[in-house]
């Protein structure tokens, strides 16, 4: 393999240098830059993915489903905090570009808020259902 990189003539392409604007940016990460910002999203989809395999086994390992020291307080602030960004983020901004992404943040609260509620439903209804010694 190290021989065929070394034999192998590559192809120098001209220096890309996206223009500041928002246009050229997206331009930039949907044409030349399209592959590793792919490759990067995919390394980080794997990498929760694998976490959250991996604190599921330990959690049925041990018989039952724990949120450790975080509870439901601290994921209703986050959810608060970041709720308050994107209702900010929504009455401030004047391009549909950053209104859409204070609607998204405002939605990725809701999930948060979701998924809190269904992981202390969870772990009290285990709770309640594991015989006690």
């Amino acid at each position: 393999m190290a021989y065929a990189i070394e034999r192998t003539h590559w192809h120098v392409a001209a220096a890309v240098t996206p223009s500041p604007t928002t246009y050229g940016i997206g331009n930039a990460f949907l044409g030349d830059y399209v592959l590793p910002f792919e490759v990067a999203s995919l390394v980080l989809l794997a990498a929760l993915i694998g976490a959250i395999v991996i604190s599921r086994h330990e959690a049925r390992s041990r018989g039952r489903v724990m949120l450790g020291t975080i509870g439901l307080n601290h994921f209703l602030l986050l959810s608060l905090m970041i709720f308050s960004l994107g209702m900010v983020c929504v009455l401030t901004r004047r391009n549909a570009i950053g209104i859409l992404m204070g609607v998204e943040l405002i939605l990725n609260s809701a999930n948060i808020n979701y998924l809190a509620f269904a992981f202390t439903a969870a772990a009290t209804t285990t709770a309640k259902s594991s015989p006690s010694s």
